[in-house]
């Protein structure tokens, strides 16, 4: 009933169930509420539940979950709806030649799948039963692929597929496996979950590119113009004359190259001031050039 079901979770509750256990429930008919709820309590905690019932087509069997991934650790937890007093044998071995505990628990970190073995004692009768516990190999980073227009696919291999993605410790998990528009040398923590929750992390370096900012330039040949600039989203070049007046300011998605000129009329042979502001970067550079010309 109700107050069993509760007893069940209250009585879980005490170990603190976390993401690295695995709890194994027994119950011969695969149906007490105790067992139940206690299984059911542990699976919101994130814990791995094994059902062990003598009933393969019991609710309790249907409930267990017996996959972890590689590289975790947990505890397998005996919980038995009989309160009668019990000897309890762990092993990895069938016939029990290597016993792991002799407690109501045992913590376990199989590299292979593995089973293990659990023989229940009382008095002159003995029970054993069997879980199998399956490793599941990590989803592994393998590369970043530059698609172009300032996006950036991660390559994933291994683990079960779909994959779901974080690009950061603030962002939102997403199945997409592009990045678009990270910031130009900036190093990202990505994080690949697959399908059954195996997780992998890595630090992605999106590569950078240097301003080239010319020293000086002719304007009868060529526009005074700063490459790499328009891979910066938001940037922005304000042009000054060496008394600081203003001259021109470009938007980076605008700037097609200074052709020395004001109000259309041809400015002297002298040195010019820029400010480059790179919004994404939080960055400014300021610095001046020489405009020249080969006929004065």
């Amino acid at each position: 009933g109700e107050d069993v079901a509760e007893a069940g979770v209250a009585d879980l509750a005490k170990y603190e169930i976390t993401s690295k256990d695995i709890v194994v429930g027994i119950s011969v008919a695969g149906g007490a509420a105790y067992v139940l709820a206690a299984l059911d309590y542990a699976k919101k905690q994130g814990a791995v539940t094994v059902g062990l019932t003598s009933n393969s087509d019991s609710k309790l069997a249907q409930i267990a979950d017996i996959a972890i991934c590689d590289g975790d650790s947990g505890r397998l937890s005996v919980f038995v709806d009989d309160k009668s007093s019990y000897s309890y044998y762990w092993s990895d071995m069938p016939d029990y030649s290597n016993i792991l505990s002799r407690q109501t628990s045992v913590r376990v970190a199989p590299k292979t799948t593995t089973s293990y073995y659990l023989k229940i004692v009382n008095g002159v009768c003995s029970t054993e039963y069997e879980a199998e516990v399956e490793v599941r190999t990590l989803p592994e980073i393998v590369g970043i692929e530059d698609m172009g227009n300032r996006m950036y696919r991660i390559q994933v291999e291994g683990g079960s597929v779909p994959y779901s993605y974080t690009w950061g410790r603030n962002s939102m998990p997403t199945s997409s496996d592009i990045m678009e528009r990270p910031t130009y040398g900036m190093t990202y923590n990505v994080t690949v979950t697959d399908a059954i929750g195996c997780k992998v992390s890595d630090v992605v370096e999106v590569p950078t590119y240097e301003l080239e900012i010319p020293e000086y330039f002719f304007p009868e040949f060529e526009k005074w113009k700063v490459k790499n600039l328009d891979r910066f989203y938001g940037s922005k070049v304000t042009i000054y004359d060496r008394f600081g007046k203003m001259l021109r300011e470009y938007d980076v998605d605008q700037f097609n190259g200074w052709d020395g000129t004001y109000l259309g009329s041809p400015m002297p042979s002298t040195d010019y001031w820029y400010v480059i502001s790179i919004q994404e970067l939080d960055k400014e550079l300021v610095g001046h050039f020489t405009l020249r010309r080969r006929n004065k």
